[in-house]
């Protein structure tokens, strides 16, 4: 509402970890936690201090990008994956 009401623009991206029912079957806890701490530590490297990163379970999550259009969503995406 408050980006309608003052017209800016955000991005929701959506991380997800594919095949993560098979990830928790081939490894141990400790492992997929260790895994799962290094792709959101990448992530927080990646987004600016006004972004945010919500987790909706152990292999979904959401990143909340305020004043940041389509482009600029793929673009943070293509940083947290090259970096």
């Amino acid at each position: 509402m408050r980006a309608r009401r003052y017209k800016k623009t955000f991005s929701i991206v959506h991380v997800l970890i594919d095949n993560f029912d098979l990830i928790k079957e081939k490894f141990q806890q400790k492992t997929i936690k260790d895994f799962t701490l290094k792709i959101l530590d990448r992530l927080n490297m990646t987004i600016r201090e006004t972004d945010f990163i919500a987790e909706r379970s152990e292999s979904e999550y959401y990143i909340m990008l305020p004043e940041t259009d389509y482009f600029g969503s793929l673009m943070t995406m293509r940083k947290s994956i090259s970096t």
